[in-house]
Parts: C-alpha cells; structure tokens; sequence
C-alpha cells in the first residue's frame, strides 16, 4: 500500500538511520520498533534533516495502534523551525498544536526532539527547551516510533534518526 504515496529507502548510513522519501501525494510515513506498548514514557531522539522540502516534517509516533492505525505524532520542520502535535484517529487528522515557530528549532544540523507522557499530559522539549504541554485522552497506550510527513506530490526529503532513546517507569 506504502508504495502507493512514495517511494522510500531506509538504512544505516555511518551509523545512523537514514530515511530518503519521495511522495507521490502528501503522506506521512511511520515506523516503530518491536517492543511493547507504552503508557507512560520519555522518549527523545536526534533529528536531522539532509537535504528536500523545507516543510518536511520528521519526528516521533506515539501510543501507535497499528491497525486500523491510531496514533500521535510530534513533529518538527527544521527549514521552517516549526512544530505541531497531531492526533490521527478514526481515519481523520486532529491538530492538538497547530505549526508553531520555535526558535529551539536548529535549521541546520540535529536537534533533539523529547516527549514525555503521564496518563493524559504530553509534554514535549525541543534541544532541551520546554515548547508545549498539552492534554489529551483519546489514547492511552501503544507503540512508539518514528515518522517522516511530505506533504506535496514531487517533494523529496532525506532525513537522518540517531540516538532513539525510550524510557518508561
């Protein structure tokens, strides 16, 4: 089905995992490790975008039900210093922090991108910098992982993962 919205590639490149993306229409693209489902966790890992569109949007899916898929995303665009906080469910998008400025946002180069959940409160940090907290209930647990949005037919993007560092109590 992927195939469908883009092509895509993934490997280890000089040790740390890289995601080259073409879309065919605008898609967001998820993957998640085998390890079991979250409640509450700190998840932080570095971003960095190579090369593409400058609204690319990479970073991190949490309390993800694969199937049919559930799942929030936390999202940063580097080229744009942005961020927002997406909720996908019963098939519709649900924006809980529409794309917000950050100075945080390095626009060259890696930056760290934390979540943190507690029950219903998120709370996300962005190079250390506390951005949002936010509340939310209308998932509870499941996978975490990663994700990559491109959102224009033609738009490339490269972007690298490293240090994916999951925490639960």
């Amino acid at each position: 089905e992927d195939e469908w919205f883009f092509s895509f590639t993934q490997q280890i490149v000089n040790g740390v995992y890289r995601w080259e993306a073409e879309a065919k229409k605008g898609v967001v693209y998820w993957t998640y490790p085998d390890i079991p489902n979250t409640t509450d966790f700190h998840l932080s890992v570095l971003i960095r975008q190579v090369s593409g569109a400058d609204d690319a949007a990479a970073g991190v899916v949490f309390r993800l039900n694969p199937g049919p898929p559930e799942y929030y995303t936390f999202r940063i665009c580097p080229g744009e210093q942005t961020y927002a906080f997406e909720l996908w469910h019963n098939g519709e998008w649900t924006t809980l922090v529409d794309w917000t400025y950050s100075s945080a946002i390095a626009p060259d180069g890696w930056n760290r991108i934390e979540v943190m959940a507690i029950g219903s409160q998120f709370t996300f940090r962005i190079n250390g910098r506390s951005v949002e907290s936010v509340s939310d209930s209308t998932l509870s647990r499941g996978k975490v992982g990663l994700a990559l949005g491109i959102f224009n037919a033609g738009d490339e993007a490269v972007v690298e993962f490293d240090d994916f560092d999951l925490r639960v109590p």
